[in-house]
């Protein structure tokens, strides 16, 4: 693991958390992070407890489970469930986990946050606010969607984002925060997700008070108990700067590719798997100057042929 800023600013924070929080690489399950929380809970220290890995104290995963845990993560970003937690020969702890993946410095980290079963409200209503915590301090874009696609939840990256607070998104239709331009884009992948898929791609922002944004995101269904689908969860990442990186070395793959075909000693056309122009050289246009106008990106091959033919015919 990298251990600088996001992922040791995360931690100092979670240190101070009274909710149990697990850190594991999602390989192997091995844990790499418990706070100061979790230690009390499990009752062992915490040289004691990164000996572990969480398939050795999830009793859900002892038996070859992590794996299929791992994928669920993937598939649908967070993941509540009950087990019971053992370490070494001590009697099993039942828990609530709220469980999720989300990558950190750029490596991919299985975080457990964690509260006993029987906590009393206060404590869950406590637990709760510290999970907002936690979600705010997560270098990721969460947020919650209900059917009838009004916001539920967003955490502070979503409101930086949109430059609005929390109480003025939550509850606001997803096409007043987005705008009718960008909430078209979103309707393929909102139909696929309120079918019980779950979703990644990528797509411009334009309505943020940052400007215009390049997004990666996951939807994400949220089943109620009955097994209904009751909204979806987004988990995104502001790959504006990587975006932009990406299509410069685009333009420069694709400039430096233009400069060696244009330096060849003789003409030169790519044609794609439709016989359609693709590019060419100024060399290959001077050996048709009488069509010249006619050899242009899209045009057919045999079109050129053609008209070549007639010209040099009359």
């Amino acid at each position: 693991m990298t251990a600088d800023t996001e992922f040791t600013a995360m931690r100092r924070g979670m240190d101070l958390l009274g909710m149990a929080v697990l850190w594991a690489d999602p390989e192997d399950g091995k844990i790499v992070y418990a706070n100061q929380a979790s230690l009390k809970l499990l009752a062992c220290s915490r040289q004691e407890l990164l000996t572990y890995s969480l398939p050795d104290i999830d009793i859900a995963c002892r038996e070859g489970g992590w794996p299929e845990i791992v994928a669920e993560l993937r598939g649908s970003g967070a993941v509540e469930r009950e087990t019971n937690l053992l370490i070494g020969s001590e009697h099993p702890l039942s828990v609530e986990l709220n469980s999720s993946i989300v990558e950190i410095d750029g490596e991919e980290v299985v975080i457990y946050f964690v509260r006993a079963v029987g906590e009393s409200s206060g404590a869950v209503k406590a637990a709760d606010a510290q999970l907002a915590l936690i979600t705010d301090s997560l270098p990721i874009l969460i947020a919650r969607v209900d059917r009838d696609l009004h916001y539920t939840f967003v955490n502070k990256r979503y409101e930086r984002l949109f430059g609005r607070d929390r109480s003025e998104l939550v509850g606001s239709p997803l096409k007043d925060v987005l705008g009718a331009g960008d909430m078209a884009g979103l309707r393929p992948f909102i139909k696929r997700v309120l079918l019980g898929e779950t979703v990644t791609f990528e797509r411009a922002l334009y309505k943020t008070s940052l400007g215009k944004r390049k997004i990666r995101e996951t939807y994400s269904p949220d089943f109620s108990e009955d097994g209904r689908i009751a909204g979806y969860f987004i988990l995104g990442q502001d790959i504006t700067a990587e975006a932009d990186i990406r299509e410069a070395r685009a333009e420069k793959a694709k400039s430096q590719l233009l400069d060696a075909i244009e330096s060849l000693s003789a003409g030169f056309a790519l044609f794609d798997r439709d016989d359609r122009l693709v590019v060419c050289n100024t060399k290959f246009r001077s050996a048709f100057l009488v069509i010249a106008t006619h050899i242009k990106r899209g045009a057919k091959f045999e079109d050129i042929v053609r008209r070549y033919a007639e010209t040099v015919e009359s």
